[in-house]
């Protein structure tokens, strides 16, 4: 490997597990009914008025974005779906900390892997404090970037060195979330030893399936814990994302050129997935 090969590998490198610069926590909002809110960032739905028995929650991580005019109308529909099924939901934004702007999907982005990781145990923690929530049933659903959170947080080895003892989620989900990228980094994990519903989009240029089974299988084969995962026959990367249809976007870790295409059957299909697998847990 020559020189610069090398400097390239320890950049991307740095890019991947990199942490925020900033370690202040989010701040999350005081708990409210679902109704269509225009700033859904770090807000937390309600099912109902007040919980009055023990109900489960889900966590909502975003892709590499954040939470924007583009973004948040599919995310507060998720909230909606989610709430619609009995769940209180906390839709994270991971770019409201200061020191850290919404840069896009761009290598200069300040917030990494392992504080978005560290974002979502404290909004397991933050949710498993509030009355009549089943600690027990938090779950978390990633998107994109959100995903390799998820997949973080449900190996046995990293959620011990990122983690370290704290709650972590019942299960967790993943929509058009990478597994690896080349040989420079890797999320999920053979050891994952936590529910997983991981779900694949067909004609996703940024993170094609094919780098996801072997390491499906081989969890599956461990046994450690149940793990089911689909892929969308022509399906895109971001097929959920009604605002985003159309965009086209180059993808800075492999300079593949891809076309967003939403799919409202994949996305009702994909609700539906989830919910059921993660209601399977009691």
């Amino acid at each position: 490997m020559n020189f610069l090969k090398i400097c390239l590998v320890l950049f991307m490198s740095f890019w991947f597990i990199s942490n925020a610069t900033a370690e202040q926590k989010l701040k999350f909002k005081k708990p409210v009914q679902y109704s269509k809110f225009k700033n859904v960032s770090n807000a937390v739905f309600l099912p109902s008025k007040e919980l009055t028995k023990l109900t489960p929650a889900v966590v909502l991580l975003p892709v590499c974005s954040g939470i924007w005019e583009k973004t948040s109308g599919d995310y507060s529909r998720w909230a909606k779906t989610f709430t619609e099924n009995g769940y209180v939901v906390l839709i994270v934004d991971h770019y409201t900390r200061p020191g850290t702007f919404k840069s896009g999907c761009t290598l200069n982005r300040k917030v990494g892997e392992v504080q978005i990781t560290k974002d979502l145990y404290d909004a397991v923690e933050y949710l498993s404090n509030i009355k009549n929530i089943d600690k027990n049933r938090i779950f978390s659903l990633g998107f994109s970037l959100g995903s390799l959170a998820n997949a973080l947080a449900a190996s046995e080895k990293m959620d011990k060195r990122i983690g370290k003892g704290r709650l972590r989620p019942r299960a967790v989900g993943s929509l058009y979330g990478g597994c690896k990228f080349g040989d420079v980094a890797r999320f999920l994990f053979n050891d994952t030893n936590i529910p997983v519903i991981w779900l694949m989009a067909s004609e996703d240029k940024e993170v094609p399936p094919a780098d996801c089974l072997e390491t499906l299988e081989e969890i599956r084969k461990k046994n450690k814990a149940p793990i089911v995962w689909h892929t969308y026959e022509g399906a895109t990367h971001c097929w959920d994302c009604r605002a985003q249809s159309g965009t086209v976007r180059t993808a800075h870790h492999n300079g593949v050129t891809s076309r967003y295409t939403y799919s409202e059957k994949f996305t009702k299909d994909s609700e539906k997935r989830v919910i059921d697998f993660f209601n399977s847990f009691k």
